[in-house]
């Protein structure tokens, strides 16, 4: 008894102590132009709609309410939701879309245009399928591009792509400009690759980002044989680091991958000549192109959701660290981006990313440093994607009630993209996704899947305190990314089971276990990094209108699912830059695609027992392990 008081006075001290130092209120207002209305601001709602999007907790059709009124009479004509209801989808459902049209941009989709992919190798095939067919533009935004065998081949393939528009531009100037790709496109060939500042420290992974800025050289040395062709028409490599702000970043530098716990880049977009887009969760390294398993969509031949990911992505790069390579600072005209620890003046440069490595690092463009400035570069980051938000609001406003209403178009579905970044204040992804939480009506049944089973506060209550028919899937020891890896890291594995068990055990002590099942991916030879939501609509079964577990039964096809960075945890919400994607679609052979990825992954999990935390079993209650779980939420 006396241990167990020490072991609650220390746990409450260390969570205390944990939270003061590096939480964020999970409670705090969300500023007027940050949350639901991010994309709202400066259009031309009416004031009613952009009240009724933004309610909460008062109640209403979009707190998790459907009207008593028919559909006829519940939508505005010339909405989707009117048009969804002419097609006999069901109120709940139309109310769904009625939320999103009025939160987020619409963009409209032919199913026809889409794939869903199922294995790291369809992922690794089909990023390297779109580099060898771009002839305009690479936009790749990741978290980090690695250096195993296969990283490397992708990297070759990046150079290969390179020199062959080099070639081009050579023969076109040889020529005289005639058939001049470049100048009718009015704009040159373009590699663009925003990774994470903090995850690329790796020795070895700055010497692949060294390797993809050498072609750029190798670029500007054969322009040298073409002195009156202008620089801006020749192929360009462009490499950006994007720092969290964070007034730790400089405590946290010499503790290698810990210092990713305090925020990263963590969007997952690639676009390939402006018209195909692949989303997902996926790294660039050996494991996700080869045994990591995640999720993947394809959108083949449109143009509105490349523009719209390609144009986020160069916010976040004006947001980043140019990086140059192998030069003297000197000779660069000044040096890197980092202002001296003894000044607090944001043009102050110092030393190289890595010596040995020869990168040199540039400010960003808000002129502010990340580390010494976190606030003022919050602030202007904030701006910055605000300023986005209202751009490509206005610009897609009834682009997708036209074209779902064009025979012509021939649109089926619709993409409804999200974004949320903590640090600048930003809060649209998590509002929506607890909006949509709380929306679900009664014979809807959510399936959520995440590596990281630490879901945030809001999220949880919207289980515990709503009737949701919950499934959610997780990594099992054995499938997290961190088993086996050295030291700390390798405990990593244990301390989200025992987030798991007390997640089990809030669902038990509210009375949900009924509605809540929890399953654990255990499919030999892979591991797990599977994210996002689906929701279905299935009348209720079973004992007391409680559904068996899943995976024991045909599942519907899902109406509406996510793609996407999001871990739906703490750091995804407070700390990470990330950046998903909600598909609807009408078309019954794309339900039935997404239909079979989601029972893929029910298929290879193991439905997880209250006998995995009792006894002596590996999820039973360890002090130790618990201990620092709890105090690690913040970070994990």
């Amino acid at each position: 008894m006396h241990v167990l008081l020490v072991y609650l006075f220390i746990l409450i001290g260390a969570a205390v102590i944990t939270r003061l130092a590096f939480g964020e209120d999970s409670h705090r207002r969300i500023a007027e132009g940050c949350g639901l209305d991010l994309f709202l601001a400066g259009d031309a709602k009416d004031a009613v709609s952009v009240e009724a999007t933004t309610k909460d907790a008062e109640g209403g059709p979009l707190a998790g309410e459907v009207p008593p009124l028919s559909p006829e009479k519940s939508f505005q004509e010339g909405s989707l939701a009117s048009f969804a209801s002419s097609k006999g989808v069901p109120p709940a459902q139309c109310w769904m879309l009625r939320f999103l049209e009025e939160t987020c941009c619409a963009l409209p989709v032919r199913a026809s245009d889409v794939r869903v992919l199922h294995h790291p190798t369809a992922f690794y095939d089909e990023m390297r399928s779109q580099i060898r067919a771009a002839r305009r533009s690479i936009v790749l935004s990741a978290l980090y591009l690695s250096h195993g065998p296969l990283s490397q081949a992708f990297v070759e393939c990046l150079e290969e792509k390179f020199r062959e528009m080099l070639e081009l531009w050579e023969r076109t100037q040889s020529s005289g400009g005639d058939g001049d790709e470049v100048a009718e496109r009015g704009e040159p060939f373009t590699i663009t690759v925003l990774m994470d500042y903090n995850r690329m420290h790796s020795r070895r992974d700055l010497a692949t980002v060294r390797r993809l800025l050498s072609m750029a050289d190798v670029g500007s040395g054969r322009a040298s044989a073409f002195p009156h062709a202008p620089a801006s028409t020749r192929p360009q490599v462009q490499l950006f680091l994007y720092q969290s702000p964070c007034r730790w970043n400089r405590v946290f530098a010499p503790f290698g991958r810990a210092k990713e716990a305090l925020g990263v880049q963590h969007t997952k977009i690639f676009c390939f000549d402006g018209q195909h887009t692949l989303l997902t969760g996926a790294n660039l390294s050996d494991d996700y192109f080869a045994t990591r398993i995640d999720r993947y969509v394809a959108f083949d031949a449109n143009v509105h959701i490349a523009e719209w990911f390609t144009r986020l992505v160069r916010v976040l790069c004006a947001l980043s660290h140019p990086v140059e390579r192998g030069v003297d600072p000197a000779e660069a005209g000044g040096s890197p981006s980092f202002p001296s620890p003894s000044t607090s003046s944001p043009s102050s440069l110092s030393s190289p990313l890595h010596t040995r490595c020869g990168l040199v690092v540039r400010p960003n463009a808000t002129g502010f440093d990340p580390s010494a400035q976190p606030g003022a570069f919050a602030q202007a980051a904030g701006a910055r994607l605000r300023a986005f938000a209202r751009g490509v609001g206005r610009d897609f406003a009834g682009l997708a009630y036209t074209a779902l209403t064009s025979p012509e178009a021939g649109c089926d579905t619709l993409l409804f993209p999200t974004l949320q970044c903590g640090r600048a204040g930003v809060f649209h992804d998590s509002a929506v996704v607890k909006s949509l939480l709380g929306m679900t009506s009664p014979t809807d049944h959510v399936f959520l899947t995440s590596p990281y089973l630490n879901l945030h506060a809001e999220f949880v209550e919207e289980f515990l305190h709503r009737e949701i028919r919950l499934d959610c899937i997780t990594a099992s020891v054995k499938t997290n990314g961190w088993n086996g890896q050295r030291g700390i890291a390798g405990f990593i594995p244990f301390f989200y089971l025992q987030l798991e068990r007390s997640f089990y055990y809030l669902m038990k002590a509210y009375h949900c276990v009924h509605r809540v099942h929890l399953h654990e991916f255990s499919m030999p030879g892979l591991t797990f990094h599977a994210k996002g939501v689906w929701f279905v609509s299935e009348p209720a079964k079973g004992e007391n209108g409680s559904p068996p577990p899943a995976g024991l039964r045909d599942i519907p096809t899902p109406y509406l699912t996510a793609y996407g960075s999001t871990n739906y945890g703490y750091r995804s919400v407070f700390k990470d830059l990330e950046a998903e994607g909600f598909l609807f679609t009408f078309n019954q052979s794309l339900r039935e695609s997404i239909k079979e990825e989601l029972h893929s992954l029910l298929q290879h999990s193991t439905a997880v027992p209250e006998a995995q935390f009792v006894g002596e079993a590996m999820g039973r209650f360890q002090p130790v392990i618990s201990l620092l779980a709890q105090m690690g939420q913040y970070f994990l």
